[in-house]
């Protein structure tokens, strides 16, 4: 790449321009089989002051490169970042050049640069041979005319015509070598590209350090693709070994289709929802299960505010009441989320939120009740916890790896890449396959496919609008649909008719308005979740262009 960075006032930074009048390229190989280059680059500058010009290398296909002099309007500069010197910024995968200057503004400067590739013969298939794109693959402006001359030592004798892919606009032999011009050459064109032939033994340099690493690669290529297929193997048979360790024995038995039309025993709300998907999961459904169900049974009180609130949506506050009674670990745990320390009330959007965002400490209590109910494996929790962990651990064993294989410039090949995705992809599947394992005992299972069930009912009852029109049935069954995730066509359905009498509970201003109260209420409840659950061929070319620009 080639970068010219300006010092202009912004306003004027839309009529600056700066075109290659000439891109002069010289390239010899050498005996040993490197690659030496002089480029010759004359930048008119229009519209504005350009004080850098930035030139990359790449050693694709090459062995390293290596910048041997750099000047400006024939005079070499010496190495520096002040104005009137070169910079020279050296890495293992590029080289960057910068000339800097004093402002132009138009007016013509001609630079060179002048470097070497090393190791860009290849040798093998009873031939020598190599690619080089003699122009930039990236640069920001266009070249009026460009020219290369390639040349290689008497004793290297080419089998055929050189190859040139690209916009060229004229190719001509010259002896032991070639010169290739183009015209209005342009960064959206195809790369140029030339390659070169030769009969085996017309050069002296060994093979290049990046060829043998390449066949090197080629040849560890299918060790490393059956270390990850053993990787996925292992993976399989200790997947197989855990199901096993954990099989439960002898027919789950479950209800009959239909069969549960019901609350399918005396299980809290929260606790019914935890588990009706088979595995134990605590979201936001459960969390207003359980606020309900204490609205229900008089230990929160929700009153409407009056006025309302923007737009004519009604607003409601939530109170704290002593009517329940003894309250249970989960419950317990929901009041302390709802309500700030010694509060009494609370607006009913902030409370659920508050709640919303202290959900580990319900999920806790929940999966506590459900162990002490005998629902919950305690062993079967503690083996998906381990496959988890392990999973996680494979998954940052995996990690480590790519980053080591990418430290070293992928030496080892793009192959040897296939062992950290086996680990990664491994470490995944425990993941996953911990994080979905029931960890319930047969009787939460067979409870499990009860509430589940039920919901089915539940749910097709609310369809076809089946809901009670008595305002107290309707508390007793609004805990349910809430925790078993049935809250929204709940409420949908209420807007359809007309409750008798409000529970006790739900004190409204709009005394007559029974249905529009209560869907009010779970509309403001639904707008409260947060989002998410709570709780081949002839290879590449030397060099690879690099790139090439102007500020």
């Amino acid at each position: 790449m080639l970068a010219i960075v300006g010092a202009a006032a912004a306003e004027a930074a839309v009529a600056k321009a700066h075109v290659a009048q000439r891109f002069e390229v010289t390239a010899t190989v050498q005996p040993d089989g490197s690659l030496e280059v002089v480029e010759v680059i004359a930048f008119r500058f229009t519209g504005g002051d350009y004080t850098t010009v930035e030139r990359e290398l790449r050693p694709t296909d090459a062995d390293r490169v290596e910048v041997l002099e750099a000047a400006m309007d024939g005079r070499v500069l010496p190495r520096g970042d002040g104005e009137g010197q070169v910079e020279v910024d050296a890495a293992s995968r590029r080289t960057k050049v910068a000339w800097h200057f004093a402002p132009a503004t138009n007016r013509v400067h001609v630079f060179s640069l002048r470097y070497r590739y090393a190791g860009v013969v290849r040798h093998g298939d009873g031939e020598d041979w190599f690619r080089w794109p003699p122009f930039p693959s990236r640069f920001d402006y266009p070249i009026e005319t460009g020219a290369v001359r390639l040349s290689w030592p008497a004793g290297a004798r080419a089998r055929r015509t050189p190859g040139v892919e690209g916009p060229a606009t004229s190719a001509s032999p010259i002896e032991n070598g070639i010169e290739v011009t183009v015209a209005n050459y342009r960064q959206r064109d195809d790369d140029v590209m030339l390659s070169v032939h030769f009969a085996p033994g017309g050069f002296l340099g060994a093979e290049p350090e990046w060829e043998r690493e390449a066949m090197r690669a080629d040849r560890l290529a299918p060790a490393f693709f059956a270390a990850a297929a053993m990787i996925a193997a292992a993976t399989a048979l200790a997947l197989w070994l855990f199901f096993l360790r954990y099989r439960r024995d002898g027919p789950d038995g479950g209800p009959r289709a239909g069969s549960v039309t019901t609350p399918p025993g005396d299980l809290p709300p929260a606790l019914a929802g935890a588990i009706r998907t088979g595995r134990v999961s605590v979201a936001w459904p459960q969390l207003l299960g359980v606020v309900f169900d204490l609205a229900r049974r008089g230990a929160l009180r929700i009153e409407e505010e009056k006025g309302g609130g923007f737009l004519g949506k009604r607003k409601f506050t939530l109170h704290r009441d002593a009517g329940a009674g003894t309250l249970t670990p989960h419950e317990q745990a929901v009041m302390d989320a709802l309500f700030k320390a010694g509060a009494a009330g609370e607006r009913f959007d902030r409370a659920l939120k508050r709640l919303g965002t202290r959900s580990r400490n319900v999920s806790r209590a929940v999966q506590s009740e459900l162990a002490a109910a005998g629902l919950i494996d305690t062993e079967r929790k503690e083996g998906a916890k381990a496959l988890s962990v392990s999973g996680v651990a494979v998954i940052l064993l995996g990690l480590v790896l790519a980053l080591v294989l990418a430290a070293t410039g992928l030496r080892l090949g793009a192959a040897s890449l296939a062992v950290p995705v086996a680990f990664a992809f491994a470490g995944l599947t425990m993941v996953m396959t911990g994080a979905g394992f029931s960890t319930l005992t047969r009787a939460g299972l067979a409870a499990s496919r009860q509430w589940a069930e039920y919901r089915r009912h539940l749910k097709a009852e609310i369809k076809q609008g089946r809901v009670p029109l008595d305002g107290e049935a309707i508390g007793r069954m609004l805990p349910y649909a809430a925790a078993l995730g049935l809250l929204a066509p709940f409420g949908k359905a209420l807007q359809k008719i007309q409750v008798r009498d409000l529970p006790p509970w739900l004190r409204t201003l709009d005394a007559a308005g029974g249905s529009a109260a209560m869907a009010a209420v779970i509309a403001a409840s639904s707008h409260a979740a947060p989002h998410g659950p709570a709780g081949g061929g002839s290879g590449g070319g030397v060099g690879a262009g690099g790139s090439s620009g102007a500020h």
